[in-house]
């Protein structure tokens, strides 16, 4: 708080201010008169004497919270010591800023206060001493709106707020009022002093305010008052939050899932009523550039990202601004990569051709979520596998071909597509394509153990596999007669009684082997009949007696007889010419079950007769 210079007059809110000048008690001038004059002649309105003590120094000091608005602080004035060091020296020059304020110059009587003025007149003062007169300038009493502040900065950090303000020119503010509103609450003011510094013609004010709750919007305003009790014009509120950048609440326990169709983020964000909003940012690279995805307030805690491609890697961040403040700050990176695991459209045409090379291939696609395709590959039947690694697709594309080199030889080729998705899954299998290899067929070699069985009335031809053959041509011969017969497995089955046999091999191309060595049929044989009506009963004179009928025709047969108790596997009991039997091995009080197959000449047995028992 600083005098103007000496002899200058000012208006402040209740009247005008006479500096008389820096003139102690003591001195030549010991007590002055100061006279107003409104236009016309001078008056006296005041005579300072000079002080007595520091009793009455005090109380003059006193007397200034009286004329100005803005509180005092007079417990930062040491008194006596003021009063002593002014008697000393003769000089408030020594006192150096202290001997500027104005309760020390009022203390002195050297600067006044005329409070019995109109707003809008106009007055001058004369002030004089013994040997000493000096005349105002013309002053019309209107108060002066003091300079208005220029806020400079503000920040909260580590649970205090901090403004810096400035003003320079006349009137400087020597005292600031804080006006705070709070969540809830109207503006209340502030029991906080600004601390003010020189820098050139500009005073720097620092106000802080460490009673804020963190993590809550506030408003704020400033009243600064000069020396004079003039009040500035009212700044513009300030719309802030308690927000400390190094402790800004940005989303945390971020959980990132993705489906076929979809990436989701979630998160919980702490404090969401001091978010101005959220923008959730996106990218394909780490270090590229990110486009803003969505911007949503603080309360909002999901988003479905569905405008993405599956199988590609995006980076997402959030940036979040604040309520009340310009900091924003930027979250870590999260990744996520979305997977269609839906199997794509197998291809719609698939053809191919054999070539002097291989098998080209050839097939067309609109599958536009392809990243390429698999093809698989068999050759005759030994199952299939794959063939090729990924043959790309290209964006737009729809037909492709692909030639596969092998030497042919007759082999039997099959093939199919797979559709592969970003999400490297396979799709639905193509139609199956099958091509017989007629390049580099090598001469094919004649079948080998060729052999004829005769099963019941059926010829059985038989013969080993023979690699790289289409089929099997049978040249059979009866008497005069032949006959070509055609089969593609290694068997034959005939009908045919006496005839002779020989077998080739064929390949695709219709080359075939030398025919083998001839074998003949002879003539078939037939199991025979069993027996039937078999009896069995004990003998008188001991054992069982089994009988049985003959088989129709006139053939002589054998006999086998099987007999076993109930649990045991059945046993050959005899073999006889006769159609009955006696079984001496009987033993009394057991039950024997009985049955007869026919023998014939030609070794063959029948099927069992019908089954007898008897308890002997």
């Amino acid at each position: 708080m600083f005098a103007q210079t000496a002899g200058v007059v000012h208006s402040g809110p209740k009247g005008i201010f006479i500096t008389i000048g820096q003139h102690p008690p003591g001195t030549k001038y010991s007590s002055y008169k100061i006279e107003r004059s409104e236009g016309g002649a001078f008056k006296t309105v005041a005579e300072l004497h000079p002080v007595k003590d520091v009793n009455e120094f005090r109380k003059n000091m006193q007397e200034t919270q009286k004329w100005v608005d803005y509180p005092i602080k007079f417990d930062i004035y040491n008194t006596e010591n003021i009063w002593k060091k002014v008697k000393e020296t003769s000089d408030v020059e020594s006192l150096k800023t202290v001997g500027h304020s104005m309760p020390v110059l009022a203390g002195f009587h050297l600067i006044w206060l005329d409070q019995d003025v109109k707003k809008g007149k106009t007055y001058q003062y004369r002030i004089t001493a013994k040997g000493f007169e000096l005349l105002s300038e013309r002053i019309t009493f209107q108060p002066l709106a003091a300079a208005p502040l220029e806020l400079k900065s503000y920040q909260f950090l580590n649970g205090v707020f901090h403004f810096k303000l400035s003003a320079y020119g006349v009137r400087k503010p020597v005292w600031i009022d804080v006006y705070r509103a709070g969540p809830g609450k109207g503006f209340e003011k502030l029991n906080i002093e600004a601390f003010i510094s020189n820098s050139k013609d500009t005073l720097q004010y620092s106000v802080r305010d460490s009673s804020a709750t963190p993590y809550q919007p506030y408003k704020y305003t400033f009243r600064a008052y000069d020396l004079y009790g003039n009040q500035s014009i009212d700044n513009d509120t300030i719309h802030t939050a308690s927000l400390d950048p190094t402790t800004l609440p940005i989303p945390v326990k971020v959980i990132i899932t993705s489906d076929s169709q979809k990436i989701t983020l979630k998160w919980t964000q702490t404090n969401p009523e001091i978010v101005q909003s959220i923008l959730l940012e996106r990218g394909t690279s780490s270090e590229g550039e990110f486009q803003p995805l969505h911007e949503m307030s603080g309360f909002e805690n999901q988003y479905s990202d569905e405008d993405t491609e599956a199988g590609t890697t995006y980076f997402y961040r959030f940036r979040v601004s604040y309520k009340g403040i310009t900091d924003s700050k930027q979250s870590t990176l999260y990744s996520a990569i979305r997977h269609d695991f839906r199997p794509l459209s197998p291809v719609l045409t698939f053809a191919g051709e054999e070539t002097e090379k291989g098998t080209q291939l050839n097939w067309t696609t609109h599958e536009s979520k392809a990243v390429g395709f698999h093809i698989y590959r068999q050759i005759n039947n030994e199952g299939y596998h794959l063939l090729t690694e990924l043959i790309p697709a290209v964006r737009g594309k729809q037909e492709y071909n692909y030639l596969d080199l092998h030497p042919g030889g007759g082999k039997t080729y099959h093939y199919y597509i797979r559709t592969i998705s970003r999400s490297y899954q396979e799709g639905i299998p193509s139609d199956t394509l099958t091509l017989v290899s007629t390049r580099n067929l090598p001469v094919p070699k004649a079948p080998v153990d060729f052999t004829l069985q005769t099963v019941e009335d059926k010829i059985w031809l038989t013969w080993q596999s023979m690699p790289e053959v289409a089929g099997y041509v049978i040249l059979r011969e009866r008497g005069q007669a032949k006959d070509t017969l055609y089969t593609d497995k290694n068997f034959y089955v005939d009908e045919v009684t006496n005839a002779t046999y020989r077998i080739k091999s064929v390949n695709w191309t219709g080359t075939s082997s030398p025919y083998t060595n001839p074998v003949k049929s002879s003539k078939v044989l037939r199991k025979p009949a069993p027996p039937g009506g078999v009896l069995v009963s004990p003998e008188r004179n001991g054992g069982m007696k089994i009988l049985w009928d003959s088989p129709d025709g006139d053939q002589e047969f054998n006999y086998q007889i099987y007999r076993y108790e109930k649990g045991k596997k059945p046993a050959k009991l005899a073999l006889v010419k006769t159609n009955d039997y006696l079984d001496k091995t009987v033993i009394k009080g057991r039950t024997y079950y009985y049955y007869v197959c026919t023998i014939s000449p030609d070794g063959l047995e029948s099927e069992k007769s019908k089954e007898t028992y008897f308890t002997y």
